[in-house]
């Protein structure tokens, strides 16, 4: 049979036709990757599916992709469009897996001439726990000290507890969580305050709506102050009568109050009074001691709780009679 002219001789030496075509494909093959880029970014791992099962220990939290392609096209590119993940939501047992990490790209990345993105490490071992979430108190991290001359009498939280999340080992071995700081440093009245509560450890989560408020009590600090060798005064007298304390007539004083005002008070306004309205007439009397002192304090104590008065009549002054004035001239003569 005659072949057609054409098609004869098209195969006609095809052996070396065959290969010159085969390495004209293979110089343009080599010429277009020769002609690529190749860029590694390191990206964040994320950890999807967490439902039952919570990552414990160690995992890693990066990965590289590796990207080839035109060189304009993956520079103009950044960490930002590849979300590297994992996802647990179909593991429902505790114990060690493997779980493979996807790409995800972004709609500029998508639209790029990328010709290849790898991930390395392309699976990643974990280890999974149940995981459960259980209700601890609260304790507010106090940051500073009020100013001298008061204290913080109490610290109250409300919400007294929150609810956290994670593996059942580490959840169950929380006993409180705290706040972030409070700072005193120049309160001198109480306030209340929103705080957030906070963990070191990241394996521990909570809603992220949950806050607690704070409120701190600030009181003045207390104390006592003593007040010794104070006079004995006798109030509501009777000019006809003279008053005599037979027994000690100093005593002592102890008052509570403020820091601040207990500093700035003097002794001069502290005394101590017997009232004499009832010791009409002759006679030893034994009669109750009261302290006096100004309303912003309190007294502890005081001493003597009550002194014994004589009390007489005062005698009466001798007269003096003027001489008249005839005995004056008289002598005078």
């Amino acid at each position: 049979m005659t072949l057609p002219p054409k098609l004869e001789k098209l195969i006609d030496n095809w052996p070396a036709k065959v290969i010159a075509f085969a390495t004209a494909l293979f110089l343009y093959a080599y010429y277009q990757i020769s002609s690529l880029d190749t860029r590694t970014l390191t990206v964040p791992l994320e950890i999807r599916g967490i439902t039952s099962m919570e990552p414990v220990g160690h995992v890693n939290r990066y990965v590289r992709i590796s990207l080839r392609g035109d060189s304009a096209d993956i520079n103009h590119l950044s960490r930002d469009d590849f979300k590297a993940y994992i996802d647990v939501s179909r593991e429902d047992t505790s114990g060690t897996v493997r779980s493979r990490v996807y790409i995800d790209l972004s709609e500029q990345a998508t639209a790029m001439n990328v010709l290849s993105v790898d991930v390395t490490p392309a699976e990643v071992t974990l280890e999974l726990e149940k995981r459960i979430a259980r209700y601890v108190p609260v304790e507010p991290v106090l940051v500073g000290e009020v100013p001298y001359g008061y204290e913080v009498t109490s610290v109250t939280c409300e919400p007294p507890q929150v609810r956290i999340y994670g593996a059942e080992k580490l959840i169950n071995s929380v006993e409180t969580l705290a706040t972030d700081g409070v700072f005193l440093d120049y309160r001198t009245t109480g306030f209340s305050e929103k705080k957030s509560p906070y963990s070191p450890n990241s394996g521990i989560s909570w809603d992220s709506t949950d806050s607690v408020n704070v409120t701190v009590a600030i009181t003045p600090q207390m104390t006592e102050k003593t007040f010794s060798n104070v006079p004995l005064a006798i109030l509501n007298t009777r000019s006809d009568l003279e008053y005599e304390i037979q027994t000690t007539r100093r005593g002592e004083i102890v008052l509570n109050g403020s820091v601040l005002s207990l500093e700035r008070y003097s002794s001069s306004p502290v005394g101590l009074f017997i009232d004499g309205s009832s010791l009409t007439k002759d006679g030893t009397y034994t009669v109750p001691v009261v302290a006096g002192v100004s309303q912003q304090f309190g007294v502890s104590l005081f001493s003597p709780k009550e002194v014994v008065v004589l009390v007489r009549e005062k005698e009466p002054e001798p007269v003096v009679e003027a001489e008249s004035s005839g005995d004056t001239a008289e002598g005078a003569d």
